[in-house]
């Protein structure tokens, strides 16, 4: 995306300008005006993370394994994915690119094995309403994991 434009607004009017001159080439363009999203928070990030490594220890003793368990969080709070198909000899070097992926199913197309994957966005990418429904839904699977007084961890952070 590319801002060609400044917006001010008075009341409930706005008034667009642009700073300098742009060029478009011939075509039909559409311009829309979206209210913007505040950014997830360092506090909420912070808390997410402690708690993955909570139930990431409770779960394997350790923290191996908490990209798996990431990836599962991302998927049970409803985020943000792209569906997609990759040759099966590719896969490893799409997840050494990228992380939060979870393979879906694998067919054979022209005599040739390829998996369907989700590729999650991953919660930098989240704004603040998004990030608060995947810290709900880590809470929740902390407490069924067992990860005991997991709604402290809030208040120690804070004070951290």
């Amino acid at each position: 995306m590319r801002t060609i434009a400044e917006t001010k607004f008075i009341g409930n009017q706005a008034l667009v300008s642009a700073p300098v001159p742009f060029n478009l080439d011939d075509g039909e363009y559409l311009v829309s005006i979206e209210p913007k999203k505040k950014k997830r928070s360092l506090d909420q990030n912070r808390y997410f993370w402690k708690l993955v490594g909570e139930i990431a220890k409770k779960e394997n003793g350790d923290l191996s394994d908490v990209d798996t368990l990431y990836t599962n969080l991302l998927q049970m709070a409803g985020a943000k994915y792209e569906s997609l198909i990759i040759k099966h000899e590719a896969l490893e070097r799409f997840k050494s690119l990228v992380r939060h992926v979870k393979i879906i199913k694998q067919q054979v197309i022209n005599h040739e094995l390829y998996d369907t994957v989700w590729a999650f966005y991953g919660s930098s990418q989240f704004d603040t309403s998004e990030m608060a429904q995947l810290i709900d839904t880590t809470l929740k699977y902390a407490e069924e994991a067992g990860v005991p007084d997991v709604n402290s961890y809030w208040k120690g952070l804070l004070n951290d």
